[in-house]
């Protein structure tokens, strides 16, 4: 025998032609039980068990240990069982009302095919009706080409699939139920194929289920204490509220009293679970009616030491009653706690905004009034008047635009001021740099990229550059003198790098702004929160699919103005490039004070060089000219070189620090707040006509196709709640 082989045999032997009874262990006894059997007829007829499960039953146990015939005792359908059946894949059975009788046989393929393998095996489908006699035989041929299937190309008798044998049976007399049979545990792998895991993952895996009523099947011929599936019903149903323990063959049992001790609850270690005895046929059993197999079971239990116990607890007819009674049971507490499920199922997000969209009339004025609501709050969040609204996003985000374009115009001026200059000129240490110790608070949004400025080790080196600069620009002015014009040159060297951190701040902040519309353009076309609780949603204010509408409106309309504004703003920011390469103009009183204040300092410098200077070359008390001359430092022509590049370095950064200081104002309020900021409200369009409103509303395939899904699921929801609210009326 494989060592994969369930061989409990069923109620009758693989061959009898016989029809498929029906379920009657779940038969009503009472009016409200037939009550929960319609509900749960009803909530699988709607097909809701996809999202949330229901109520089964699970078969599980050691190979060869009788589950299987405690599976066809209990339904009272005598599924064929032999050596390549039901025993290396779970099998799912569901038996459903219809008016007419059905079987049908399917594979739900497991998450370890391939691609190919899933679309063949979901591709097995058989369906049949019910006909009498030769229903049994019917299914038996089902099953055994869905066994193909599933191990199509496979010989190995050890393999486990993770597949599903999917097998409905419907018909007037069935009851909504399903159970799952579980593939035999097995003790040891010879092949170390993994399959000894496999198996106790699957097993696990379904008794972990709250919604799983446990039928734990142990052969009474075995040592029970040591059983794993007892352990594992000790680590998931640890109250044994869902756990029923059926113990089989007590006919071959070596120790009936140890079994007695069990029933009875004896046993400390396994008394909290509930228990039951069945008698198996034997596998080579002739082919005895199913009323055959109760009548030699009653005759087993008319012994001693069985006897002894509760007739409750013997029986294939008792145990059918106590899985009614667990059933029902489980039913009553499971009903109420659906409801709840079903309506934190219906408040999830991807339920919202499916409703139908008005009609085409009110499509513009809900447009228009959506419009109208984000004109407003971008003219606010540009002013930073922030609402209660703004509270319900990120207070670091987009949503308060006006903050995080200060932001980023304090970087500007960061930037400006530590990386606009091509070197870092000494001269600008006096004057100082009247921005020097005001740098932004907020820590920085970018970091500029390029090549450090170049740094003089002291204004000597600088007026060195200085100097040779002169000499290599020399025009057809007389010897020793240098036109004024080469500071415009020094300052068009030092401010290049402008141009460049302007250029990157116009994308910050036109970054900022689509981030603001994306943010925000959905819940602003969403309908408003006092339509909806005081008129139920019924105003044209808005979108039941805003998020289509917004993404439509912010791609189609919204970013191409803000675009337009962007590149506007690079032609301003060109204008004012433009400035900075003209000839150097500078009407501000600062530049004439720092021009007398160097002119002083300079006049200081060489009158203490004098002073401290040796005095020789007194002649009747008078000073030699050469000698003072050599000792100011201008009596060579370098020197008077070297001087002059010192002025027209003084000169150029004393303009430098005031025009870069006019330019960051000029970026900010001619490029940014011109453009972007002051009128914002002008970037969204709100003229479109009723075709283009309708327009935004379409969905591509592959999203209509999905929100078509949810609509059906949201009204299978609703139903099966109000299906439930019924029940709770009685």
């Amino acid at each position: 025998m494989s060592a994969l082989t369930d061989r409990g045999p069923l109620g009758e032997p693989t061959g009898v032609t016989t029809h498929l009874q029906p379920a009657s262990f779940l038969d009503p006894e009472n009016d409200r039980q037939s009550h929960i059997i319609n509900i749960i007829d009803q909530l699988r007829a709607l097909n809701i068990e996809r999202t949330i499960p229901l109520p089964q039953l699970i078969v599980c146990g050691a190979q060869s240990s009788g589950k299987s015939s405690v599976l066809g005792a209990i339904t009272e359908i005598p599924f064929p069982s032999g050596e390549q059946t039901c025993t290396r894949y779970v099998t799912k059975v569901r038996l459903d009302y219809s008016k007419e009788g059905s079987i049908s046989v399917c594979i739900e393929p497991g998450p370890d095919r391939s691609p190919t393998e899933k679309t063949r095996l979901r591709g097995f489908a058989r369906e049949s009706p019910t006909a009498g006699e030769r229903s049994q035989q019917t299914l038996h041929t089902f099953i055994e080409e869905a066994h193909k299937a599933i191990f199509e190309g496979d010989t190995s008798e050890q393999t486990i699939k993770d597949d599903v044998l999917s097998i409905r049976i419907t018909g007037p007399n069935k009851r909504a139920l399903q159970l799952v049979d579980l593939p035999g545990l097995i003790g040891f792998d010879r092949t170390s194929t993994g399959i000894v895991s496999k198996i106790e993952g699957m097993v696990k895996s379904y008794m972990a289920m709250p919604q799983s009523t446990i039928l734990a099947v142990v052969p009474g011929n075995d040592d029970i204490d040591n059983n794993h599936i007892l352990t594992w019903c000790h680590k998931y149903d640890s109250e044994g509220q869902r756990t029923l323990g059926i113990i089989t063959k007590p006919d071959i049992t070596s120790d009936p009293n140890a079994i007695v001790d069990i029933m009875k609850r004896n046993d400390a270690t396994l008394s909290r679970f509930q228990w039951h005895l069945i008698r198996n046929l034997s596998a080579h059993s002739p082919a005895n009616s199913s009323a055959d197999r109760d009548q030699q079971e009653r005759d087993t239990f008319e012994q001693e030491p069985w006897n002894k116990l509760p007739p409750e607890q013997l029986g294939i007819d008792s145990l059918r009653s106590r899985l009614r009674q667990m059933y029902f049971s489980a039913a009553e507490t499971e009903l109420p706690e659906l409801e709840g499920k079903l309506r934190r199922e219906l408040h999830k997000d991807r339920f919202n905004n499916l409703a139908e969209e008005p009609r085409p009339e009110s499509l513009v004025q809900a447009f228009q009034e959506a419009t109208q609501r984000l004109k407003e709050d971008a003219r606010d969040k540009a002013k930073a008047t922030y609402t209660y609204y703004a509270n319900q996003f990120s207070h670091a985000g987009a949503v308060l635009l006006r903050s995080r374009v200060e932001d980023q115009n304090d970087q500007f001026r960061d930037n400006m001021i530590t990386k606009g200059h091509s070197w870092s000129s000494q001269a600008g240490m006096a004057p100082l740099d009247p921005n020097e110790g005001l740098m932004a608070l907020t820590p920085p949004l970018d970091s500029r990229p390029g090549v450090p400025n170049l740094v003089f080790p002291d204004l000597e080196t600088e007026i060195q550059m200085a100097s040779e600069f002169l000499k290599n620009t020399r025009g057809i002015e007389l010897p020793g003198l240098f036109p004024p014009e080469r500071i415009a040159n020094l300052f068009w060297k030092i401010s290049e790098p402008w141009h460049g951190i302007a250029k990157e701040h116009i994308e910050q902040i036109y970054t900022w702004c689509k981030k603001y519309f994306m943010d925000v353009t959905q819940s602003i076309f969403n309908k408003t929160e006092s339509n909806i609780n005081l008129h139920g949603g019924q105003l044209p204010d808005g979108f039941d699919n805003a998020k289509i509408v917004a993404g439509n409106y912010i791609q189609q309309y919204v970013i191409p103005e803000l675009k337009k504004a962007r590149e506007m703003a690079r032609k301003e920011l060109w204008r004012l490039e433009q400035d900075r390469r003209d000839w150097p103009k500078n009407l501000d009183k600062r530049f004439l004070v720092d021009q007398k204040n160097h002119r002083q300092r300079t006049q200081f410098r060489r009158h203490a060089r004098v002073m401290h200077g040796r005095l020789e070359g007194r002649d009747n008390g008078l000073l030699d000219p050469e000698l003072l001359a050599d000792q100011q430092g201008l009596s060579q022509p370098q020197d008077n070189r070297d001087h002059l590049a010192e002025e027209f370095l003084n000169a150029m950064q004393s303009h430098y620090l005031i025009s870069r200081d006019i330019y960051i104002s000029n970026v900010i309020v001619q490029v940014v707040e011109r453009h972007f900021m002051r009128d914002i409200q002008k970037l969204i369009p709100d003229d479109l006509d009723e075709k283009r409103v309708q327009e935004l509303l379409k969905e591509d395939s592959d999203s209509a196709r999905k929100r078509a899904e949810l609509r059906k699921e949201k009204s299978r929801f609703e139903k099966a709640l109000q299906t439930l609210k019924n029940f709770q009326r009685l």
